[in-house]
């Protein structure tokens, strides 16, 4: 009797303190037992979003919160570092000529990878399931998880150096217009692309449209060329001439998913921010060859190849001057 007591005062105690702490990492109770850890759950703590950037020509890469403070970080080796988008766990940088390429979680530490195949590589886009590629050529590239990649084919070759996704279609424009007309393709997989021509502002095929570049707000496309001929379009089939867009193109850019925001690589290096690529606000930023550009949810930061600047801005239009860890070719820049 007593024994059997015994028993179920010992499974008593042992019940109440698994109930007590249940959901703890370790159930521990000091009458029933000294410790008990049949489950043992460990967590591992989530990387904080940060800015990356990379340089080209050198192993640098750099990392920031907000824009402000930066810490250097180090690529697997001295490359033409040009190209770098981040998914949901990942950054991946690839190097603008060969098979180069890197990853990393938290843009400071990186791992090697090795494309499939060699091409001037000038875009890269991450669409929330894949990274894709784009080349000089008609060469692309798609991967999951930046280590594992599978060979595309593009309809057109081209210099493919712009690539966004609206939440439903890739679009890259033809920074080359090969043969005078401005050429996009789209893509709603990476793996199969449409090519469309853009009409000239009288509606007809253009002959005089040069460098194209191609953004993204929101649902919404917009390209440009370097001559200042502007279409919008949301779904990257059927484009609509717009007005011409009042800076001097080539442009980086990017949205904050209300407004487009770009930056002039060269001339007057004049910031400008538009909700529908129709009207634009011009700012003033220093002047700087300004490679990249990103949005964070709260603020922009801009980087620029040849020194330190980099600038940040909560509205696109106002900004301020900020220095990266140590002087370099910055190319690209992501937030994750």
């Amino acid at each position: 009797m007593k024994k059997s007591f015994g028993r179920r005062n010992f499974l008593h105690q042992l019940s109440s303190a698994l109930i007590a702490t249940w959901g703890a990492s370790v159930f521990y109770s000091k009458k029933a037992f000294a410790q008990l850890k049949p489950f043992a759950f460990h967590q591992k703590a989530a990387a904080v979003p940060v800015f990356c950037t990379i340089a080209s020509g050198s192993n640098k890469s750099a990392t920031s919160p907000t824009g402000v403070t930066w810490t250097a970080g180090t690529l697997p080796s001295s490359a033409t570092w040009s190209l770098l988008a981040r998914s949901t766990t990942t950054f991946c940088a690839v190097a603008s000529s060969g098979t180069t390429a890197a990853t990393s979680s938290d843009g400071l530490s990186w791992t090697a990878q090795t494309l499939p195949t060699s091409a001037s590589w000038s875009a890269i886009c991450w669409n929330g399931s894949i990274f894709c590629v784009t080349s000089v050529g008609n060469k692309a590239l798609t991967s999951s998880d930046g280590v594992t990649w599978s060979n595309v084919t593009l309809p057109n070759s081209g210099t493919w150096d712009s690539l966004v996704w609206n939440g439903s279609v890739f679009v890259t424009a033809d920074g080359s217009a090969a043969g005078g007309t401005g050429r996009v393709l789209y893509s709603s997989n990476g793996t199969s692309w449409t090519a469309v021509t853009l009409p000239d502002h009288s509606g007809t095929p253009s002959t005089d449209l040069r460098s194209f570049r191609a953004f993204r707000n929101g649902t919404k496309f917009y390209v440009v060329s370097d001559s200042c001929e502007a279409y919008t379009s949301t779904n990257g089939s059927t484009w609509t001439a717009v007005a011409l867009f009042p800076n001097a193109p080539p442009l980086i850019g990017t949205s904050n998913g209300t407004n487009f925001c770009v930056i002039e690589t060269s001339g007057s290096y004049v910031p400008a921010v538009s909700a529908d690529g129709i009207s634009w606000t011009s700012g003033t930023l220093s002047a700087a060859s300004w490679r990249g550009v990103a949005w964070n949810g709260t603020t922009y930061c801009a980087v620029a190849s040849g020194g330190t600047a980099a600038a940040t801005s909560t509205n696109g239009t106002s900004w301020t001057a900020r220095t990266l860890p140590s002087s370099a070719s910055w190319t690209a820049i992501a937030w994750g």
